[in-house]
Parts: structure tokens; sequence; C-alpha cells
């Protein structure tokens, strides 16, 4: 008897799933001195959000602050307390919460998510190439689900996407990097 119960909490303590931590505490930090008032040096990082539906909400820190302030204020005691549960995922919002704010939503595409299946390693070396000595994103003519789902599970991984205007790229650049 005393076997069967050590075997039950031995498979219960590892079959509990651990939540992905997707920005950690110190990037999360560093994003929450986002102010809508004054653009801040993470305006131009994208972040995303689930939202109800299964649709995903791609933003930045300074609109996320703007709903935190018009929104959430009451419910999260800080704007970092508001961006760790929101940007890892811990609650959902909705479309209606954004009214009024920049956003841009997606629907993740099934087919991108089918290869993103096979393994990050197959992922990244299909939509990644190198360009002057950087990664830069290796797509042609995507829709913009596609497009959107790709700058997703890289952003999943700890990486985003930086557009280049004057060459036309998209850089993959380390988070680690970007938000030092």
């Amino acid at each position: 008897m005393r076997i069967i119960i050590y075997v039950l909490i031995f498979s219960c303590f590892f079959s509990c799933k651990k939540k992905q931590v997707i920005i950690d505490t110190d990037d999360i930090d560093k994003l929450s001195k986002a102010k809508y008032e004054m653009p801040s040096v993470y305006g131009q990082t994208n972040l995303f959000i689930l939202i109800k539906n299964e649709e995903i909400i791609k933003t930045n820190a300074d609109f996320l602050n703007y709903l935190y302030e018009l929104k959430f204020k009451k419910s999260f005691g800080t704007f970092r307390d508001f961006l760790d549960a929101v940007l890892n995922h811990k609650i959902e919002i909705t479309k209606k919460d954004f009214k009024n704010i920049y956003y841009e939503i997606f629907m993740p595409s099934n087919n991108i998510k089918k290869e993103y299946e096979q393994g990050f390693d197959h992922f990244y070396l299909k939509y990644t190439k190198d360009f002057n000595q950087k990664k830069v994103l290796n797509i042609t003519k995507l829709s913009k689900d596609d497009f959107f789902t790709i700058q997703y599970y890289f952003y999943l991984n700890g990486y985003q996407i930086q557009e280049d205007n004057y060459n036309g790229y998209y850089y993959l650049i380390s988070r680690d990097i970007l938000l030092k």
C-alpha cells in the first residue's frame, strides 16, 4: 500500500506542468519603465498577448502602459505586475480592452504551427538566413497571419524582430541583447 502511495505522489509531482516563462523578471522590470505619455525605448519592441478565442494581439510596452492606466490599475498593484501577468499568458484579456488603443490582431496560422511543432531548431533554420553577419527572417509572400505567427514563435523562444525599412529586412535579435 505504501508503495502505491509513493508511486502516486511521485507521478503526480512529475506530471505537473510548470507554466512557461516567456518574458523573465529582468526583462519585465525593464519593460515596466515604459510610459504612454512619452514614447519609451521599448515602444518599438513587439510584445504578444493572448486574448479570448485563441487570437493574439501584437502591441508594445507603451500601449500596454496606457491599457494598464486605463483599465487594469485597480486590479494590479503595479504596471510591472500587470506586464508579468499579461506577457507570460497568466491572464487573457479581450479585444474590447484595447478599444481606442493601437494594436494588431491575428489568428495563429495552423501551417506555421505545424512547422514549429517539428522543433524550434528546424523552425529557426527554415525561417532565418545570414545577411551582413546578422540573422534576418527568410520569408517571401506570406499572409499577415503567417508573418505574425512566425514572429510570435520567435518571441516565445526569446527573440525579437526588428524591421529595417532601409534594407527591407527583418532582423532577428535575442531579447537579452535587445533589452540590455
